[in-house]
């Protein structure tokens, strides 16, 4: 595996994990808005390395009295461990980059 490919696989990590935040960004920001459907972030690996985000937004409004407005299907507890999980997501994927340019720093100390 190249220092390139290293670097775009941690990079790909990284997006994964900005669309992470940004979902749930959303997510809070409408936590009191009626019938709003939550989205999640789930990540797959690509053929080539690497990884892809997957967002699925939530299809799941309780019923409601009629003339009552849905409730939004956001819950602050999930968001709060998703932006957890983008945190620790971050700070593994930038290990990956810094420890791959050392890597490379200490490769090419040594041929000079």
């Amino acid at each position: 595996m190249s220092f390139n490919s290293i670097a775009r696989t941690a990079v790909s990590g990284l997006d994964v994990e900005q669309t992470r935040l940004n979902v749930s960004a959303g997510n809070v920001a409408n936590q009191n808005t009626p019938g709003y459907r939550a989205g999640r972030v789930t990540s797959q690996n690509l053929p080539n390395g690497g990884a892809a985000a997957i967002v699925t937004w939530s299809s799941a409004i309780p019923p409601v009295e009629p003339g009552e407005e849905a409730p939004s299907s956001s819950d602050l507890t999930t968001d709060l461990v998703d932006q957890h999980i983008a945190l620790r997501g971050y700070e593994a994927n930038l290990a990956v980059l810094k420890a791959a340019r050392d890597a490379e720093k200490h490769l090419l100390s040594v041929f000079a």
